[in-house]
């Protein structure tokens, strides 16, 4: 159902900046968004599902970059995932 991801740069919190795209990493706070960047590093497309070491899931519904030491995964849908459906799978 899924293909599975993850990010290419160990982006740290001194590399937050407010500008570019959201981080993501593991955790409740903030549903799991670290701040905003502009550094370069991978960018994962939005309507799909990130999953941090705790079993932590949320449904990103805007494009995003990841940490790669707290261990996310991004699960991209092999179908068109409506938001509700990403919500519902996250749920369960």
């Amino acid at each position: 159902m899924f293909n599975s991801s993850n990010g290419d740069f160990d982006i740290q919190k001194q590399h937050i900046n407010d500008k570019g795209e959201y981080v993501i990493t593991a955790g409740l706070t903030n549903n799991g968004i670290l701040g905003k960047t502009d550094i370069e590093a991978k960018v994962f497309d939005k309507k799909t599902i990130t999953v941090d070491m705790f079993g932590f899931a949320f449904y990103r519904p805007f494009k995003y970059k990841m940490v790669t030491h707290a261990r996310v995964f991004s699960l991209k849908p092999k179908f068109n995932m409506t938001e509700n459906q990403g919500l519902f799978i996250t749920n369960s």
